[in-house]
């Protein structure tokens, strides 16, 4: 792993694969929690440590229905609370992805 910082609730999230209520901060408010599923925190080829997440419930400015991949910017990302509930690790998910230009944590690394 680097040397990056990732929020300790996220990182125990991802490694005991634990579902996480965050909001996602865009402009000057966040518009109601997210249930998700972590799988990924990565450096996205902009150089913006983000998190690669399965949506199950809550917000989306997409629209797109849950559940959902969604790429969070982990600057906007703000953790709530981590939940009692466990997840499945996804069947899409693919750490030999484009998307992950560096990846820093993955479910099933541990």
């Amino acid at each position: 792993m680097s040397d990056v910082i990732i929020d300790e609730r996220l990182a125990y999230a991802i490694e005991h694969r634990r579902q996480l209520e965050i909001r996602y901060v865009m402009g000057p408010q966040s518009r109601g929690p997210r249930v998700i599923n972590p799988h990924v925190v990565f450096t996205a080829s902009t150089g913006a440590l983000s998190l690669h997440a399965v949506q199950v419930s809550g917000f989306s400015s997409s629209g797109l229905d849950v559940p959902a991949w969604r790429s969070f910017d982990l600057s906007r990302v703000w953790v709530i609370k981590l939940l009692d509930t466990t997840f499945e690790v996804d069947d899409d998910l693919n750490l030999a992805n484009d998307l992950y230009a560096e990846v820093h944590l993955a479910v099933g690394q541990g």
